[in-house]
C-alpha cells in the first residue's frame, strides 16, 4: 500500500519524504520529552507554583511573538530551513544553564527560552509540511500523513519518557532534550525547501517581513477564522497548561500520566491518517462546528473524574478536539492562503488557538488551581463553547 501511495508523489516530494519521516518522528519524541513534562520539571526543581504559572504564561506569549516573527521572516526571505536551524541551536544552548543553575532568575530565563524554542518549532514544521506535501483530490497522501507520523513519535516518546523519568527522575529532562535537539538539527540539513517560493509583497503596508502579516490579514475569511480559534483555544489553554499537574495532584504516577496522554495521541494518529476523507466530504465550517461542540464536553468530563481508566477514556475525545480540529484548520489554510504565506498563516492560527490563550490563562491557572482545583477547567469549557457561534456564522455566510 505505502509504495503505491509514494508513486503518486512528485520527484521533489519523493526526495523529501525519505528525510521527513525520521525527522518528524524524532521531533515528536522531543516534543513529548520536553513539553509534556516541562512544567513538572520546574516543579521538580522546587520552583513555586505561582512562578510556574508565570513561566507557563510567558512561554506561549513569547512563542506567539517569536513564532510569528520567525514565520514571517521565513516567508519573506524564503529561508525557512535556516530559521528552524537557528531556533534549534538557541534552544540547545540553554541546557547547560538549566542543568547547572539550582534556582533563581537565571534558571527561570533559560527554562523559558528552552520551552519557547521547542514550542516555536511546531508551527514552522507544520507550515513546511503543508507547503511540501499539499492536500490533493486525486491522492490520499498529504501533509496530514506526515503530521500523523509526528504524533507516532510523540506517542512513542511519551511512553518512553514516562517510564524513563520514573526510573531516573525528572532531573534528566534538559539532557534528554539536548540529545533529541541535536539529532533533529542534523536531520534538518537534508530536506529541500527551495521549491517553496518566498513571498512577493502585495500590500501597501511596510516594505519588510511584516508585510507578510498585512497581506495575510487581507485574506477575507482569515480574521473570523482567527476569532474562532481564539475562543476555541481558551478551553485548550486551561487543559494543556495544567493537565499534567492536575493528574499528578490527584495521585497519578508519571507512567499513568504518560498512558493518559498516549491514548489521546493514538486516536490523534488515526485521525491524521483518515482526516482527508472528512475535509473532502464536508465543508470546513461544518467540521469546525462539531469540534466546537465536542471540546467543551471533553473539558467538563475531564474535571469530573480522578480515576485513571475514566480519564483515559475521556482522552479518546482528543481525536476530535485536537486532531480533527488540526486537520480542518490545516486544510482550510492550504485551500485559502497563497503558498508563500503559509508559514505566516500557520503561526497566526496556532498563536490564536494555543499561544495567546495560554499566555493569559496559565498565570490565572496558577492562582485558580490551588483555590478550586479541577473545577477551573469548567471555565475553559464555557469560553470554548462560544466558538460554535462563530463557526455557525461562517457556515451561514458560506465561507
Amino acid at each position: 500500500m505505502f509504495p503505491s501511495i509514494l508513486n503518486t508523489l512528485s520527484a521533489s516530494e519523493r526526495k523529501n519524504v525519505q528525510f521527513f519521516i525520521p525527522l518528524v518522528m524524532v521531533y515528536g519524541v522531543e516534543f513529548a520529552a520536553i513539553i509534556s513534562f516541562g512544567l513538572l520539571w520546574l516543579k521538580f526543581k522546587q520552583v513555586p507554583l505561582p512562578i510556574i504559572g508565570i513561566i507557563g504564561g510567558l512561554v506561549p506569549l513569547l512563542t506567539f511573538a517569536v513564532g510569528n516573527i520567525a514565520g514571517s521572516v521565513g516567508d519573506y526571505t524564503g529561508r525557512r530551513r535556516r530559521v528552524l536551524a537557528i531556533i534549534f541551536s538557541v534552544c540547545a544552548s540553554m541546557v547547560p544553564i538549566m542543568y547547572t543553575q539550582p534556582s533563581g532568575m537565571v534558571l527561570y530565563v533559560a527554562s523559558t527560552v528552552f520551552l519557547v524554542g521547542v514550542n516555536v518549532q511546531l508551527p514552522l514544521f507544520d507550515a513546511i509540511l503543508t507547503q511540501l506535501f499539499p492536500l490533493q483530490q486525486h491522492r490520499s497522501f498529504s501533509f496530514l500523513w506526515i503530521r500523523g507520523l509526528l504524533t507516532v513519535g510523540f506517542l512513542v516518546g511519551t511512553l518512553w519518557v514516562g517510564g524513563f523519568y520514573d526510573r531516573h527522575s525528572l532531573g534528566t529532562l534538559p539532557w534528554v532534550g539536548f540529545v533529541l535537539l541535536m539529532v533533529t538539527l542534523v536531520l534538518i540539513i537534508w530536506f529541500d525547501d527551495s521549491i517553496i517560493p518566498k513571498h512577493a509583497k502585495q500590500s501597501h503596508g511596510s516594505g519588510n517581513f511584516l508585510s507578510t502579516i498585512d497581506d495575510l490579514l487581507r485574506v477575507p475569511w482569515f480574521k473570523l477564522f482567527l476569532l474562532y480559534n481564539l475562543l476555541y483555544g481558551v478551553g485548550n489553554a486551561f487543559y494543556f497548561g495544567f493537565f499534567a499537574i492536575h493528574l499528578q495532584t490527584i495521585g497519578l504516577s508519571n507512567m499513568d500520566i504518560a498512558l493518559t496522554i498516549s491514548l489521546g495521541a493514538f486516536t490523534e494518529i488515526v485521525m491524521f491518517f483518515i482526516g482527508h476523507r472528512f475535509v473532502k466530504k464536508y465543508r470546513s465550517t461544518q467540521i469546525m462546528i462539531v469540534c466546537g461542540l465536542v471540546a467543551p464536553l471533553r473539558w467538563v468530563l475531564f474535571s469530573q473524574f480522578d480515576d485513571v481508566v475514566a480519564l483515559i477514556m475521556v482522552a479518546s475525545l482528543h481525536m476530535i478536539t485536537f486532531s480533527l480540529h488540526w486537520v480542518v484548520c490545516g486544510a482550510f489554510i492550504h485551500k485559502n492562503v497563497p503558498i508563500s504565506l503559509i508559514s505566516t498563516a500557520q503561526n497566526a492560527w496556532q498563536s490564536c488557538c494555543m499561544f495567546m490563550p495560554m499566555a493569559v490563562v496559565l498565570p490565572i491557572s496558577g492562582i485558580l488551581y490551588p483555590a478550586i482545583g479541577g473545577s477551573m477547567f469548567l471555565i475553559g469549557a464555557g469560553v470554548s463553547f462560544c466558538s460554535v457561534f462563530v463557526a455557525i456564522y461562517m457556515n451561514i455566510s458560506n465561507i
